[in-house]
């Protein structure tokens, strides 16, 4: 080792002679069953499913260079805007101002990660998430750090890596897209080219040079960025600095003219490399190390010339595809490489002790792959078959023999891997391994900070991995998520609390659904909202609008959470078929869960949620295509539309039944059917979008499907995935696209015109979009940047009901209800339940119709069922919509049932009880929120015939919906209340 040293300040000061303008060498970069299905985050399944639906059908290729033709685009609308003497930034339709609501403690992906070497505290941190854009941290160490976003409108945020000139530290760069994914037929999100700043980060330029095209498809993906010291160029020679990054179409490309042109010196024909999958790059001293391979066989090459020539120090065999390399900083000399397998999983862990040598003479040594505990239970392979995606290590630089490895938990050996106990886990993402900290599943790189003395082992290390940041200051003893603020998480979908102003659910990339409670950002330290209620890679979630503790979510394929508590416990059930991130649709009257099954079939899913109430139906009029969207009609019982991959549409009536009637109401023969959005006023008024590149997005029926209209207008060609009609205007319609949400209003216009809807929002996908009539919330599920929300000003509220109310008098069911508005009301249908989940019809009462003054109506039930009976409205809209009430319980005599009423409900300050035939006694009252949580607790005695007011102006609850609950006498009884 210590000539090796005396080498190494031999080629340092030779290097320092003859290019006396460097100031520094470059440094180094640093059957199925729940809790299976719950460790299955598949990328590759959901790659390959994002490609299908985003395809340009023509191409059969995904061309996102479209997105800067887009953006283009976007910024000429937003440009116009202002200069129209409007607000800094005007929407088609008005007053749509969005906010962000977390999640603030759970991140996402997370592959770039960086120390900033201008901070000599090493407590500032740069990081990238895969579809959440750049950030970065002034003190990683804080007990509550605190993230920055950079900007939310870069023309790409998939950050895959981000590199700093050691010589020049004020210079970074950040390359996009994710080019890991195996094989042709899937890829990840892709990128756009490179990001550079000369002034430490402060502004961003993206290098023109590395804008991809379809001719040109270089820089899609960038896996590693590297500026190296020192190319030589021109005779006399002149040494530059150069410019590597590895790609994955592109090879090992260089620029040594600042970025301004690119050539590859290592890849399939070039440099003595076979193939153009270039997967990691890591410069220490002098030298560089490159590994070519991903879904393909290369090896491990060297240069000492900042990318001139190249020497290969490992071949791989056949059956040997993606490399991850790790050097030792302080002796370049000592190289640990881990090799994935053809098979994906990892094959082999080696090390050799002479990677400077000549050509030929680098040694490998086999080392023992980890054992390791999954869940409690034991692996060979760490990576659980997808060490193409998930694949990290790192060198301590002071202590070669401590290396940490990654694959879906982090390993260590201080030993060199040696020995009787190679290799310690040290981290695992799920219970059943004792005496293991938790870091969420999936490492993606390991970092190792700057700063640490001899003889070391350096401390402080960060992790990036699916679940965002972590960081530990004890050699790995204990890690602590650094996610607060870092808002990075990729949602699929989300659903809303009918009433509960601040509740909601979200399915995200593996960080299963969480559930929101609170207002503003969710991110607490403690036990509190968003709360995971489902783990894995969480999908479609439903919330039932009339029965809201009935609540369903998804972990991949035909895999359901059910909970009937208000996701105080869940019990889950699976089902085959289905798609990774199977779309689905919750009929909120028949209480009826549909979905995709297979090709050419739908399920229904009905209460009780048991595997024997779950049915499949085959659809001859879907031709054998997949299901892509599901929306059950608000207005017509028991219809349900179906969009298909092959671009049709088909309605079913009858849905829940054994002979459903059929009727295709579009076909186009191309793209991907992304949403089916039906007017609340009439459902003859239909939107269509597609999620396709290269086909139009957005059509329009007017008379049920009999004629279609292409409404896409100037909108670019870019995916379009959810709509909605603005619940102001029919002419009015919002979409999800994947730059943002973006509207109109003037739908039925010749010349439709689309602009961003962005104010306060961000340039990524957004998948979805929620929306709640009872106080014109709208909800936004990004993939990439979490949970957005905004509330729709001015929407016309058609009835106002004040208050329900039921109880027993003499031999009949007295109901009693209050209108303070109605406008354009036909009536109310009556329905009762003996469980409050089945309803069935017992009478109609004909509404005012218009009124702007309080109304009172009545309904006496004759034929009520003896115990329990549970009652709602259904109020009916004269264009047909319709709209339900809370739900009732009134106990008949027969069942020996306690009555009492909340006298104000909704209420604000304060709770008036009024007790009927209730027995005398000692009584318990609690206030509960829908997380399960106590919040207010009253005793005392209780008489027939008494009331009581409780006070709850010292609580500060927010607006929604709470649990009370009355224990007496051994028994628990529990209505629901509304806080204004």
């Amino acid at each position: 080792m210590k000539n090796r040293l005396y080498t190494v300040a031999r080629i340092t000061l030779v290097v320092a002679l003859i290019y006396f303008a460097y100031r520094h060498l470059p440094s180094n970069k640093t059957t199925f069953d729940q809790k299976q299905m719950e460790q299955e985050d598949d990328p590759a399944a959901a790659i390959r499913q994002e490609f299908e639906k985003t395809k340009d059908p023509a191409t059969g290729d995904v061309p996102t260079e479209r997105l800067l033709i887009a953006r283009q685009f976007q910024r000429k609308q937003l440009a116009r805007q202002r200069t129209s003497g409007a607000p800094t930034i005007l929407n088609a339709v008005p007053g749509i101002d969005w906010t962000e609501r977390g999640p603030g403690n759970i991140g996402g992906r997370t592959r770039a990660i960086l120390y900033d070497a201008n901070d000599p505290t090493h407590k500032k941190v740069w990081a990238g998430g895969v579809g959440g854009g750049l950030w970065y941290c002034n003190d990683i160490s804080a007990a509550t750090p605190v993230w920055n976003k950079v900007n939310d409108l870069f023309d790409n945020l998939a950050v895959t890596c981000i590199h700093q000139q050691r010589d020049t530290p004020q210079n970074l760069y950040f390359g996009t897209g994710e080019g890991w994914y195996p094989g042709e037929g899937i890829f990840g999100i892709r990128g756009l080219g490179i990001w550079r700043s000369v002034d430490g980060g402060a502004t961003w330029t993206h290098l023109a040079s590395t804008i991809p095209t379809p001719a040109d498809r270089r820089f899609y993906y960038i896996q590693d960025i590297a500026v190296v010291c020192c190319a030589v160029t021109g005779n006399p020679p002149v040494a530059v600095e150069a410019i590597l990054v590895a790609t994955k179409y592109g090879g090992i490309q260089r620029s040594i003219d600042g970025g301004a042109t690119w050539t590859k010196v290592l890849g399939n024909g070039v440099g003595g490399g076979s193939v153009d999958q270039a997967a990691d790059l890591d410069p220490i001293y002098s030298y560089v190390f490159a590994s070519m391979g991903i879904s393909s066989s290369d090896g491990i090459y060297r240069t000492a010339d900042g990318g001139s020539t190249w020497v290969k120090i490992y071949q791989s065999a056949g059956d040997e595809q993606r490399i991850k390399i790790a050097s030792a900083p302080n002796a370049y000399w000592q190289m640990w490489a881990l090799i994935q397998s053809s098979g994906n999983g990892i094959k082999k862990i080696m090390k050799t002790s002479n990677a400077d040598d000549l050509p030929g003479n680098t040694v490998w040594s086999d080392k023992p792959n980890p054992t390791w505990c999954d869940n409690g239970t034991t692996s060979a392979d760490f990576t659980r078959g997808q060490a193409w995606y998930d694949l990290a290590a790192a060198i301590d630089p002071w202590d070669t023999n401590t290396v940490y490895i990654g694959g879906v938990d982090v390993f260590k050996t201080v030993t060199g891997a040696t020995g009787a106990t190679p290799w310690t886990q040290i981290t695992q993402w799920k219970n059943g391994c004792p005496g293991y900290p938790y870091v969420h599943a999936d490492i993606q790189k390991i970092l190792i900070a700057p700063g640490s003395s001899f003889p070391g082992p350096a401390p402080e290390f960060l992790v990036a991995c699916d679940g965002g940041i972590f960081r530990t200051a004890d050699i790995g003893a204990s890690f602590s998520s650094r996610d607060n603020s870092y808002n990075v998480t990729q949602y699929y979908a989300c659903a809303v609390h009918p009433s509960s102003t601040n509740y909601f659910l979200a399915g995200g990339q593996d960080n299963g659904t969480q559930q929101f409670t609170s207002p503003g950002i969710n991110s607490p330290a403690t036990l509190s909202p968003p709360t995971t209620v489902s783990g894995g890679d969480g999908g479609f979630c439903h919330i039932d609008q009339n029965v809201p503790n009935t609540q369903i979510t998804a972990y991949a394929y035909n895999n359901y959470n059910v909970t009937t508590d208000g996701a105080a416990s869940f019990i889950a059930y699976h089902f085959a078929g289905g798609a990774f991130i199977n779309p689905t649709d919750y009929d909120n009257a028949s209480r009826i869960l549909y979905g995709n099954s297979a090709a050419g079939q739908y399920f229904r899913w009905q209460p009780p949620f048991t595997y024997a109430t779950f049915t499949t139906m085959a659809v001859a009029g879907f031709g054998g295509a997949n299901i892509t969207h599901v929306k059950v009609s608000p207005i017509t019982p028991n219809r349900v539309y179906f969009g298909l991959d092959n671009g049709s549409i088909v309605r079913v009536d009858s849905a829940n039944g054994m002979a459903p009637a059929v009727t295709i109401i579009k076909a186009v023969g191309a793209g991907s059917v992304s949403c089916v959005a039906i007017d609340p006023r009439t459902e003859s008024h239909l939107l269509a979008t597609y999620s396709n590149y290269g086909v139009s997005h957005v059509f329009e029926t007017i008379d049920a499907g009999a004629h279609w209209t292409d409404v896409t207008g100037d909108l670019p060609d870019m995916p379009v995935r959810w709509a909605i009609f603005d619940p102001r205007n029919a002419a009015w319609a919002i979409i999800a696209t994947e730059l943002g949400v973006w509207s109109t209003d003037n739908l039925h216009a010749g010349a439709v015109d689309w602009q961003p809807t962005n104010t306060d929002f961000v340039n990524t996908r957004v998948d979805m979009l929620k929306y709640r009539p009872a106080d014109g919330t709208l909800a936004a599920a990004t993939h990439g940047r979490g949970l957005f929300t905004t509330v729709i000003p001015g929407v016309p509220t058609p009835i106002i009901l004040v208050d329900f109310s039921g109880r027993w008098q003499g031999n009949e069911v007295e109901l009693t209800w209050e209108t303070a508005q109605e406008q354009n009301t036909k009536g109310f249908d009556i329905e009762r339940s003996p469980d409050g989940l089945r309803f069935s019809k017992v009478g109609y009462v004909a509404a005012a119709g218009n009124s702007s003054i309080a109304r009172d109506y009545y309904f006496n039930d004759t034929h009520f069922v003896p115990g329990k009976n549970y009652y709602r409205l259904k109020l009916i809209d004269r264009d047909g919509s319709t709209l339900y009430s809370k739900i009732i319980l009134v106990g008949a005599p027969a069942a020996n049932q306690p009555l009492y009423s909340v006298l104000n409900n909704p209420f604000d300050n304060g709770l008036d009880l009024q007790f009927g035939a209730i027995p005398g006694g000692k009584g318990d009252i609690r206030l509960v929120d829908f997380s399960g949580r106590t919040l207010l607790k009253w005793s005392g005695t209780l008489t027939a015939g008494s009331r009581v007011h409780i006070s709850v102006s010292d609580l500060r609850l927010s607006r929604g919906v709470y649990t009370l609950q009355l224990f007496i006498q051994g028994t628990r009884y529990v209505t629901t209340v509304m806080k204004e």
